[in-house]
Parts: C-alpha cells; structure tokens; sequence
C-alpha cells in the first residue's frame, strides 16, 4: 500500500465569507463521501441531534477553534471533523463519557478512516487557513 502524498502546506488569508465558501464546498464533498459509503443519514443524525445542532453550528464551531496563532483554524478541513469533540457538538471532554467514546471507536472511526482516505479531495486539505477581517 502506497503512502498518501503530504502536501506542502499552502497558508490562505480569508475572510469569514470567502472561508464559508470553501466550507460549503467541503460540505459537499464530506456528504457525497458519506453517501458513497451508505452512512450518510447516521452521521448527519450523529452529528447535527445534539442540541439540534445545524450546518450554520459547524460551520461557526469550526471558525471559533483557533490554534492559538492569531486567527488560524485548528481544524479547517471537514475530512477531519469526526475526531474533534466540539465538531461533533460535544462541549469538552466531561461531556464525552466513556459510553460515547465507546459509542464512536465502534460506530464513527470506521466512518472517519473511509472519510479520511478521500482527505486529498477536500479543497481546505494541506491548507493553513487564517480568517481575517
């Protein structure tokens, strides 16, 4: 088995609505993803019956996670997304109990490692993103 090429990482400047623009477009690509492998209707469940969380929630929890450099995202790529807890709706860890992470290593890391291996498809994949004004 091959090993999947890492990028160079290419660092974009964004503003919030240039940035929700490539997240749509990750948006449709994480769902045809999930549609391909018949779990498309279990994770958008999964992930937006929390709080009844919608696709405006991600996108602005994904916009609040900075890495702690400036105004750069921790997690700009939806191919990530099944393995961050505030993606997945989830406060902090004292929310995640051990039933849940039960619940995710048997139901959502397969979902997440088929997601993972489309990863070069998202457009924000090997892209260090700082959202500006």
């Amino acid at each position: 088995m091959a090993k999947a090429k890492i990028p160079k990482m290419e660092t974009l400047y964004l503003t919030k609505a240039e940035f929700r623009e490539r997240f749509e477009n990750e948006f449709k690509v994480f769902t045809r993803c999930l549609k391909e492998i018949g779990k498309y209707k279990f994770m958008m469940k999964y992930m937006f019956s929390r709080r009844n969380r919608t696709k405006d929630d991600l996108f602005n929890t994904i916009c609040l996670a900075k890495s702690g450099k400036g105004n750069v995202l921790r997690h700009p790529s939806l191919a990530t997304s099944l393995s961050y807890l505030s993606t997945l709706g989830f406060k902090d860890w004292s929310e995640f109990t051990m039933t849940d992470a039960n619940y995710w290593s048997r139901n959502i890391k397969p979902i997440h490692d088929e997601i993972m291996a489309n990863e070069p498809n998202f457009i924000n994949y090997g892209k260090i993103i700082t959202l500006v004004n």
